[in-house]
């Protein structure tokens, strides 16, 4: 594969689907990202990004990098160790040698797989909210607990004040009981002796 035909599969594929099918092609061959940094001629940490997406590939790297698996591809044909369906030679396509349907199967499994990651994300996001509503709930409970103390601690301070003042008033009537008390037994002694006087 040169550099135009490279750039024709990428165009004639999409890019997004080439880097998200390049760790299948790889693993395919049974080739690890340093084994395939080494023959490619390209570093390990490029061919990372590439298959994460995080860094665009060019013709250039794609076509080493596929030069590389297709090599290793018929090297393991021709000892009989091909054990994987998920890769054909790119020769192949471009060459036209194999049909619509490969391209088809190939959408409809980068199609499973943006699925599947859509949903995913669709249920972290999910999560996520869910927990945020909980912390808020356990906040609220806080906070809400944190009222009630103060409510708490406020009422039994009224309380306290009002039975200090019905103590007070009790203390005040009691005395002034004692001292009507008091009074009257005087009163009496004093018409007591009044009347022996007058007799």
């Amino acid at each position: 594969m040169n550099r135009e035909d490279a750039a024709t599969f990428i165009k004639r594929i999409g890019r997004r689907r080439v880097q998200n099918s390049l760790k299948r092609w790889r693993e395919g061959v049974h080739l690890s990202q340093q084994e395939l940094a080494k023959l490619a001629g390209i570093s390990q940490q490029a061919i990372s990004r590439f298959e994460k997406d995080t860094r665009k590939i060019t013709p250039q790297a794609f076509a080493r990098i596929m030069n590389v698996i297709d090599t290793k591809f018929d090297e393991q044909e021709k000892t009989n160790e091909v054990t994987t369906k998920n890769y054909v030679p790119l020769r192949s396509l471009l060459g036209g040698e194999v049909t619509k349907e490969w391209f088809g199967q190939e959408a409809q499994r980068l199609h499973d797989a943006e699925r599947a990651k859509a949903t995913q994300e669709r249920i972290k996001d999910r999560l996520i909210e869910a927990l945020r509503e909980l912390v808020n709930i356990q906040n609220a409970l806080i906070s809400r607990h944190g009222e009630l103390r103060q409510l708490e601690t406020k009422k039994r301070e009224d309380l306290e004040q009002r039975i200090a003042e019905y103590r007070d008033l009790l203390g005040l009537e009691t005395e002034a009981a004692v001292a009507r008390s008091n009074a009257d037994e005087q009163r009496e002694k004093i018409l007591s002796t009044k009347g022996k006087v007058d007799g």
